[in-house]
């Protein structure tokens, strides 16, 4: 759309033009605008009142744009901001994937020995009447207790992660609690999380900066627009101290996602009346440090995880082996 609006075409004449014949979704939502428009709503407004529920934020950017009569730009920016997003969300889950894969691997090879190989073992140690090492005791008592009680174990696992997934999702009291509290207590992690959340906060407030929106409105967008309890708040507390008065680099000091060289662009972005440009400079320079930890951290994980694997298989090879010798 914002292609088309660039190239001279008016709204209405563009908005036809974004029809497809594979997008239900989006040819809904298209009519919906166009009809609402056409009964006297502006292009803000109707979406805001279509049934297809969109990001606040991007209509908060639609109408900016609507006010300073820049529909082309605001809508460059939204777009550039959730394609921002979705590669942040596939920078993490690629960074996460390999060590994800490999834990499951040796869970399901830990299970298997456990299950299938331990209590085929139990009728040999029990023909040898030889004294079992306490190691092997307890091997043998894992082994038994996931052959009698594993399928209902994961039953009741299963059914407590769908009613948890489906409590966050419709209880609000549910949503307050955080799993990444649980990560954001290891420091390596805490330290990545900030890096991470921090480069997001400081790009999207200058695209937010940049579309004409005041640093107030921003600041509450990104508040209302951020999924996590763990920034949120952090964010409202920003903006409070942004209203009470202070400059945007005296509140950062109350923040703790925000370092102290991102305080210093912010300050210098302030005093040289360029805030949005300071701030897209120190997203990218905290977003390749994200990067470069994040890789360190898979090429770490990859070989920690595999010895932990092989010295699990170890142990309960030998615990196994131990009777017999």
């Amino acid at each position: 759309l914002s292609i088309l609006l660039a190239s001279g075409l008016s709204l209405q004449e563009s908005l036809p033009l974004l029809r497809t014949d594979d997008a239900d979704l989006q040819n809904r939502l298209v009519m919906e605008v166009l009809l609402k428009m056409e009964n006297g709503l502006n292009f803000s407004k109707a979406l805001a009142d279509s049934s297809i529920v969109l990001p606040p934020l991007f209509i908060e950017l639609v109408a900016v744009g609507e006010q300073i009569g820049q529909q082309s730009e605001s809508m460059a920016q939204a777009s550039l901001y959730f394609q921002n997003e979705a590669k942040f969300k596939q920078t993490l889950l690629a960074a996460l994937l390999y060590p994800m894969l490999v834990f499951i691997i040796m869970l399901i090879a830990i299970t298997a020995m456990l299950f299938i190989v331990v209590p085929s073992l139990v009728q040999t140690y029990q023909n040898l009447q030889a004294p079992m090492p306490l190691v092997t005791q307890i091997v043998v008592a894992c082994g038994l207790f996931l052959r009698r009680y594993g399928l209902p174990l994961s039953f009741i696992i299963s059914l407590i992660v769908i009613l948890f997934i489906i409590g966050r999702r419709f209880l609000p009291d549910w949503q307050r609690f955080q799993p990444q509290r649980l990560f954001y207590a290891l420091p390596v992690v805490r330290k990545l999380l900030q890096e991470h959340f921090y480069s997001r906060f400081a790009r999207s407030l200058s695209q937010l900066l940049d579309c004409g929106v005041a640093l107030e409105a921003g600041l509450a967008l990104l508040v209302h627009n951020e999924p996590s309890a763990l920034w949120a708040p952090e964010i409202a507390i920003l903006r409070y101290d942004v209203l009470r008065g202070q400059s945007l680099s005296q509140a950062a000091e109350n923040c703790s996602f925000i370092p102290a060289d991102g305080r210093q662009m912010i300050l210098i972005g302030e005093k040289s009346g360029n805030l949005a440009a300071m701030l897209l400079r120190s997203s990218d320079f905290h977003w390749h440090i994200f990067e470069e930890r994040t890789l360190w951290l898979t090429k770490l994980a990859e070989p920690v995880l595999i010895v932990v694997l092989g010295l699990f298989i170890l142990l309960i090879a030998a615990s196994l082996f131990l009777p017999i010798i």
